[in-house]
Parts: C-alpha cells; sequence; structure tokens
C-alpha cells in the first residue's frame, strides 16, 4: 500500500491560526496550521511511536491502538509545536486538567474535568508565556517576518498562554505533542475536516500490531475512519 497521500498537495502553504475547545468551553486554545499538509515521511511501525510530521507541514492521522481508537482521536501534529499551540484557558494543564496516563505513562492524555473532553496529549515540559497570538499568526514572533529582516511597527496585545518550551524541544524524542482535532471548531475559514478525508490527507496506522506502514487509502484492522 501507498505511504504518500492519495492527492499530494502541490499548492503554497497557507498559514492560518485555528481555535479550538472542549465541549463546556473550559478548555480554549489556538493551533496554527499551514495547509495543505505534505507528504508522509518514512516510519518503522515496529518501533512504537508515531512519525513526527514533516518538517514544514502539518500531519493528520488516526491511530489503530486502544488507546486512540477508543478516545475517538484524530490526531494533528504540527512541526513546531513551540510556535504553533497556545493553550489560552486553563494556563496551567497539570492543575486546571483530569490527566490520564498508559504505557509507558509519560504522555498526559489531558481532559476536562467538566465535560470529559479530550483537546490534547502531551509529553515533555511546557510553561506559561506572555504571547501577541497575532504575530504569532503573521509569523513575525520574536521580531521574525517570512521574507522580511525588520519588525513591523504596530502595537501589541499581550495573552498569557501555556506552550511546551522550545528549549531542548525535539518531536518525538524529548517532546510530543498532539491536537485532537475534533475539537478544533467547525465553521473556521480553509479547515473542513470532511476535506482531510476527501482529500486524501489522513493517513492510517497500525500501532496496534506495530506490522504495516502507515497508509491513506484506508484504516488497518482495530482502526476505523
Amino acid at each position: 500500500m501507498s505511504a504518500t497521500p492519495i492527492s499530494t498537495a502541490s499548492a503554497p502553504l497557507t498559514r492560518r491560526a485555528y481555535h479550538g475547545s472542549c465541549h463546556c468551553g473550559r478548555v480554549r486554545y489556538m493551533l496554527v496550521i499551514s495547509l495543505p499538509p505534505s507528504a508522509s515521511i518514512p516510519h518503522d511501525p515496529s518501533s512504537g511511536i508515531p512519525p513526527p510530521p514533516p518538517p514544514t507541514s502539518v500531519r493528520f492521522y488516526k491511530c489503530n491502538c486502544s488507546t486512540c481508537h477508543k478516545m475517538g482521536y484524530l490526531h494533528v501534529r504540527v512541526p513546531d509545536s513551540a510556535r504553533a499551540f497556545y493553550l489560552l484557558s486553563p494556563t496551567d494543564p497539570a492543575a486546571g486538567l483530569r490527566d490520564y496516563t498508559c504505557g509507558s505513562g509519560q504522555v498526559h492524555w489531558y481532559f476536562c474535568g467538566e465535560c470529559g473532553v479530550r483537546c490534547f496529549a502531551v509529553f515533555g515540559p511546557g510553561a506559561v508565556v506572555d504571547v501577541d497570538l497575532e504575530q504569532v499568526v503573521e509569523g513575525e514572533l520574536e521580531g521574525e517576518l517570512e521574507g522580511e529582516g525588520e519588525r513591523k511597527k504596530k502595537a501589541t496585545k499581550i495573552t498569557k498562554a501555556w506552550t511546551v518550551k522550545a528549549d531542548g524541544w525535539v518531536e518525538n524524542a524529548r517532546g510530543y505533542l498532539s491536537i485532537n482535532g475534533l475539537t478544533l471548531e467547525p465553521g473556521q475559514q480553509g479547515l473542513d475536516l470532511r476535506e482531510l478525508k476527501n482529500k486524501g490527507w489522513i493517513e492510517y496506522l497500525d500501532r496496534k500490531e506495530g506490522k504495516h506502514e502507515g497508509r491513506f487509502e484506508y484504516p488497518h484492522e482495530g482502526g476505523t475512519w
């Protein structure tokens, strides 16, 4: 089976911020996504670790392991977690959310204590930061502009948010962050979850048996669409 998306993207990347939340609204976050996704990267299914996203784009996948399957998780992985994910509420997930761990116990599958919805899973250190969310969206974080060497002059609006620590963060090695795509708010420009399947952008991983490479055509045994 092919490990390349059925519909491989060739269009320029479009970078937008998307908001998500749990059902009751206690958990709120912002995620910066560049679409369309690039092709998948090879990985060893026997390693037991899903591969990180491609270096310049987002990655969508569903896993057939009992954890992801029973949680109904649609994984959204971004290549630069510390510059793309901002937890707006609560700003301390360890104190403000309920936690579940399994297997090695490294990944924290946080969920809202009120409505039970799981918005994200994380392994690795995080911290509260002061951030201008508009600058994050426009690619200006830390004074860097896409294609320019000087900072745009404008007023800033600082927001406190929790994010993973960039220092020492290496996707899958010293850090793991996965957003549950089903918690992204519907109706946002440029993101229609139905299109992920129609365009062949959802990869299906075999974590249950660890025998097969990821594929885009249909789920592995024990998985679902």
